[in-house]
Formats: structure tokens, sequence, C-alpha cells
């Protein structure tokens, strides 16, 4: 029972400042015909109200969890939730990489890339002997 009164078991139950302190920037898709889709409106909620960045989105005829099942991955809106998901998560995988590697192209560190363990679109500059 003590788990069920965890703000990790149960987000609803963390005040603003545990909010503000510990939550990232998020991203919460509900649906229309999901069952926990008032409490991911009130989640989203007191993100925003504690000042966190927080987007919400809602399928329309959409039941939880529609986007991992089979049968409706052919759907217009599912389709459109998992582009977006897949947005968000290159956002926030990758951008930080292209921006630096733009910095090091910028920097005439070209190369250096391959030091520290990224992978590198730019050909290789030959030296000439």
């Amino acid at each position: 029972m003590e788990q069920r009164a965890s703000i990790t078991a149960s987000p609803l139950l963390m005040t603003q400042q545990q909010a503000k302190d510990f939550m990232p920037p998020t991203t919460i898709i509900t649906q229309q015909a999901d069952w926990l889709r008032d409490q991911g409106q009130d989640f989203a909620q007191l993100l925003q109200t504690a000042g966190v960045s927080c987007g919400v989105m809602q399928g329309v005829a959409i039941l939880h969890v529609a986007e991992v099942w089979n049968q409706t991955r052919t759907s217009p809106t599912v389709e459109l939730i998992m582009m977006l998901v897949a947005a968000k998560v290159k956002q926030v995988l990758l951008i930080p990489t292209e921006r630096a590697r733009t910095a090091q192209r910028s920097n005439g560190r070209i190369g250096a890339e391959a030091r520290d363990g990224a992978v590198s679109s730019a050909p290789k500059k030959r030296r000439r002997v």
C-alpha cells in the first residue's frame, strides 16, 4: 500500500514544488476513449502550473495505448501520434549531437566527432604528401 502513495506510482500526488524540482520537459498524449485521460490532463495542468514545460495532445476516437495495437496502427490519428513521438525522441536524443557537430565544424574541429565517439557525415580531408 505504501507504494501506491509514492509519486513514482501516482505522479498526481506530487506537489508543485516536486514537479518543478524533478520533472523534465514533458509531452503527455491522451486519447478520447482513454480511461486515464482525466488523470493525464490533471497531471499536465499540475506540471504547467508548476512551470514545467509540458505539451498535451489528445487523440480523437482512439483507445488507451492504441499506438501499440496492430489493428489500429493504420489509423491516420495513430500514425500522426507516432510521428510526433518519434520527432520528440529525435529532438531529445539527436539535436544536442547535431548542435555539437555544427559547433565543431564552425570552430574548425572537423574530425573531433571520431575522438568523441560520434559518427561524422562530413568527408574526411586527405593529407598531401
